[in-house]
């Protein structure tokens, strides 16, 4: 079974998704931006050691001019420099320090002496553009591969003029210094290298701690949202499965059958509403009692019918009255057990009233064709003989008992050709031109026709107009009713015979019921009252009820009979405002 829902459940789903993604950027954005300021950080740690270091040399190299006082060539000032800074390597993670030219000339660096004769090997981070860096600026740091390990380059301009001043103020003036520049503005530089392993390990121990971190965030993000798709996913499933049941609930509720699952033993699982009405279980209920006990199983577990194994079959059986039609199917699980079975419950009352309906209408078209043929071939020698006796009766007048025979032969002639009258209605009924009647008026032209009658039945006739007008053939109407009413004072008791006549407003036409306070019928008499020429009476042709169910359903309508409680016959006529094929009871 295909069903639409009605909720959907993608809008948690693409939230889910949404919020994730802001997660994981902010998560990224976050983490970039720490390893960045780590590693800005370590720069500025790194430049700041390397500055502090290279002040330090400057105003030991200084000092160290001061308390020199050797004399000396004219290196010696680069000589002791050389000295100042081969000391100083290895202190504070120091790889290298050195003084250089303006050109990149080195003048004094922390190397051991080079033997005369060697060309000292360029330095890599005295790149160009590191010398721009220190004409333009005065100042250089980067990251650089020092001879195979991580450094850290920090440059700074040193004034030649502060150095040849310190000379001057040990040699005196006019004393030159041997490979300085000659002009005092023209700058040197201080150049140390730092070892920065150190300090980028510890950088790339927390750059992955940071990635690790926002890993984490993102994995239990991840996983939050998949417990939180997993429980959306099966909150909508369970919504799906209320909704299913909800529908199924109804379905079977609504519908027209009676639905019964038992188990095994027969015990009553479930029952829907149209159940519960069939089998008139009153304010009990079905389930939790066996379907055996009920009077429709009674009535199965009485019954010879059989089928066999497997065989789908409708069993028919008379329960109170009703016709009902039960359909039994098992029900089985995957092994192929036998876990419950499923009881479909028809109530045919109706169906089969229709087919005795139709059956009563072809057994009258068909009396209808023989007695048109009959009333056809009777009729004209019927006369002939009425005729004669007519003729007897007048010659035979005051010679008894000759004209009371004669007289008697016409009377039966009479009754026998209102015989031939009504097989000729009935065989072809006039057809009805139906018009609003006025139901009070026909009632009391009713009651006057039927004035001596009751006078003589020493009955009463009790009328009540519910429904103000009736759409029927106004002579069609009355002799019907005649009928109808002559039937119930036959019926009455000697004294205080009662005929109640009630107009009823139903959906679609009109109720015209007649009771009496007879007898009642016999279940075998209101099963035939309707064929022709079935009668209970001592006297009557049994065609009078047959023409009124001819009159009745030209117009559409139908007629019913019934015993109710408290005695009496109840006949109930139905007038549909338009011709239909069938109407509810009312």
């Amino acid at each position: 079974m295909e069903l639409k829902f009605r909720h959907k459940d993608t809008w948690p789903l693409l939230a889910g998704i949404l919020a994730l993604i802001i997660l994981g950027a902010g998560s990224v954005a976050l983490t970039w931006r720490s390893i960045r300021h780590q590693e800005e950080g370590v720069e500025e740690h790194l430049l700041l050691a390397g500055n502090m270091a290279l002040r330090g040399v400057e105003i030991d190299l200084l000092h160290g001019l001061r308390r020199f006082q050797r004399p000396g060539g004219e290196s010696i000032l680069l000589g002791l420099a050389s000295e100042l800074f081969r000391a100083r390597v290895g202190e504070e993670d120091l790889l290298f320090l050195g003084l250089f030219g303006l050109e990149g000339q080195s003048l004094a660096t922390s190397d051991p002496p080079i033997p005369p004769g060697v060309e000292a090997p360029p330095e890599a981070f005295l790149a160009p553009e590191t010398l721009e860096s220190l004409r333009s600026q005065g100042r250089f740091s980067a990251m650089a591969v020092f001879r195979g390990k991580q450094g850290f380059v920090v440059g700074l301009r040193v004034r030649a003029g502060m150095l040849r001043a310190g000379w001057e103020s040990w040699r005196g003036p006019g004393h030159g210094m041997h490979g300085l520049p000659p002009a005092e503005d023209v700058p040197v530089y201080l150049v140390a290298v730092l070892d920065a392993e150190g300090q980028l390990a510890r950088s790339a121990e927390f750059r992955r701690a940071a990635i690790l971190q926002t890993g984490y965030v993102l994995g239990a993000g991840l996983a939050l949202w998949g417990l939180a798709a997993a429980y959306s996913r099966r909150r909508g499933q369970a919504r799906r499965v209320r909704e299913l049941e909800s529908f199924q609930s109804r379905l079977l509720d609504h519908m027209p059958d009676g639905l019964v699952t038992t188990s095994p033993d027969g015990e009553i699982l479930t029952a829907n509403r149209s159940a519960l009405h069939m089998l008139d279980c009153g304010e009990g209920g079905l389930v939790g009692r066996r379907f055996a006990d009920l009077p429709l199983g009674r009535a199965e577990a009485d019954s010879d019918q059989t089928a066999s194994e497997g065989e789908v079959t409708w069993k028919q059986y008379q329960c109170r009255g009703r016709s009902m039609e039960v359909l039994s199917l098992p029900v089985r699980d995957a092994s192929g057990q036998e876990t419950e079975r499923l009881a479909l419950i028809r109530d045919r009352t109706r169906i089969r009233e229709l087919e005795q309906s139709l059956n009563e209408a072809e057994r009258l078209a068909a009396i209808g064709s023989l007695a048109a043929g009959v009333a056809h071939e009777i009729r004209n020698p019927l006369s002939s003989l009425r005729g004669f006796a007519q003729f007897f009766a007048d010659k035979l007048a005051g010679q008894d008992p000759f004209e009371s025979f004669a007289r008697t032969m016409v009377q039966e002639a009479d009754r026998l050709n209102r015989v031939v009258g009504d097989l000729l209605y009935l065989s072809r009924p006039k057809e009805p031109c139906p018009t609003d009647v006025d139901v009070a008026e026909l009632f009391a032209s009713l009651a006057r026709l039927l004035r001596f009658d009751l006078e003589h039945r020493q009955a009463s006739l009790d009328t009540e107009v519910q429904a103000p007008t009736v759409w029927a053939d106004p002579d069609g109407l009355r002799q019907v009713l005649l009928n109808v009413l002559v039937n119930a004072l036959d019926e009455v008791p000697a004294t205080g015979g009662r005929v109640r006549l009630v107009s009823v407003l139903a959906a679609g036409g009109v109720w015209i019921e007649v009771r009496d306070n007879g007898p009642g019928m016999t279940e075998e008499v209101r099963r035939r009252a309707l064929e022709p020429f079935f009668t209970a009476k001592a006297k009557g042709t049994g065609l009078g009820l047959a023409i009124a169910q001819a009159v009745v359903r030209a117009h559409g309508g139908r007629i019913l009979l019934d015993c109710p409680e408290g005695g009496g016959t109840l006949v109930r006529l139905y007038f549909p405002r338009a011709v239909q094929t069938e109407p509810t009871t009312g």
